[in-house]
């Protein structure tokens, strides 16, 4: 191919993988406007409070996998996946102090 060298592929590799990481945020985002994660399903605190308690190993590492498919292609997804989880469980213990009848089930 005349006129693609190496270092033109490169920057063209490089723009394409930004533009789709930039597309596939945006649309994440927009299917999030609802109010709740990309790829869940809409629950009462009472049943976000049973489902966090009950969580299994396997359970934790099927989210810990969502979330590194929800930031994909991200530098940092590694952080952004810590980031959520520990916002998550904070989320889950504020709402767990706010609802007596749950403390008890530790």
């Amino acid at each position: 191919m005349a006129g693609i060298n190496s270092a033109r592929l490169e920057k063209i590799t490089s723009n394409v993988s930004a533009w789709y990481v930039d597309k596939r945020q945006m649309l994440i985002k927009s299917l999030e406007a609802d109010g709740f994660p990309y790829g869940s399903v809409e629950l009462s605190p009472a049943e976000q409070l049973i489902r966090f308690k009950s969580m299994t190993a396997e359970d934790w590492q099927a989210l810990t996998e969502k979330l590194y498919d929800r930031f994909r292609g991200l530098p940092n997804a590694s952080a952004k996946v810590s980031e959520e989880l520990a916002e998550y469980k904070g989320k889950m213990e504020a709402l767990e102090q706010q609802r007596p009848d749950f403390r008890m089930m530790r």
